[in-house]
């Protein structure tokens, strides 16, 4: 008799909290019907209850992000609740297979959320930091030259003359390559090189300055001749 009282008590399998109650009190239970309906049936959950000490995130990436995720990439992670408030994302898994619909991957994070501040459902502002490779080098896509010999960039010399070297791209990116070999940083690159480039052509490095304000910068007094004359009121 004991045992069947206390199946009185319904004892979730873990600690969290109660996000979706499908019961209300009076309702007629048994292991068979659905709750509130009192006859058979398929069975539906009492409760829904969800640990939300650490929560996963599920971010749908771009496939050009693809090379990105693996371990050790995190996320910057902002939801409407607190606008102004951070939370830090860790890479956990992703799906091995992009949507032919929508060309993403569905990535999984985990967030400590130890004072339960996020909510199961919320929507999330999410920005990927990805691991920086120390020994890769950045250039612009359009700084590229396609040559017989491979791909090039044009550099300028100490003596301000072009001279074209071999790289070694790792991955191109949306608008910067990733280069592994051929340049060093502090190599002058030229940015989109004309096709008229040639070796060995004398170039001219000039300082750009700024350009003239029209918005801010006021327009000069006109000069005048007339002397002004102290003004008068009548009382």
């Amino acid at each position: 008799y004991e045992a069947l009282i206390r199946f009185k008590t319904i004892v979730a399998p873990f600690d969290g909290v109660v996000t979706a109650r499908n019961i209300n009190v009076g309702n007629y239970v048994n292991k068979e019907a659905t709750p509130g309906e009192g006859k058979s049936g398929a069975t539906a959950d009492l409760f829904t209850v969800a640990d939300v000490s650490k929560m996963r995130l599920f971010v749908s990436v771009p496939e050009s992000f693809g090379p990105f995720l693996q371990p050790g990439l995190t996320a910057d992670v902002t939801v409407p609740q607190f606008p102004n408030r951070h939370f830090t994302g860790q890479f956990l898994t992703v799906a091995k297979g992009f949507d032919v619909s929508t060309r993403t991957a569905i990535t999984v994070f985990t967030i400590e959320n130890e004072d339960r501040a996020l909510w199961p459902g919320s929507y999330a502002t999410v920005r990927i930091t990805a691991p920086v490779e120390k020994n890769i080098l950045t250039i612009p896509s359009s700084a590229m030259v396609f040559q017989e010999l491979g791909t090039e960039v044009a550099v300028v010399t100490e003596n301000d003359q072009v001279h074209f070297k071999p790289i070694t791209v790792a991955r191109i990116l949306d608008n910067v390559v990733e280069v592994t070999a051929g340049i060093s940083v502090d190599d002058r690159i030229v940015n989109n090189p004309s096709a008229a480039l040639l070796e060995g052509n004398k170039v001219r490095v000039v300082t750009s300055a700024p350009g003239y304000d029209l918005v801010t910068r006021e327009a000069p007094a006109p000069e005048t001749n007339a002397q002004k004359k102290p003004s008068s009121k009548s009382l």
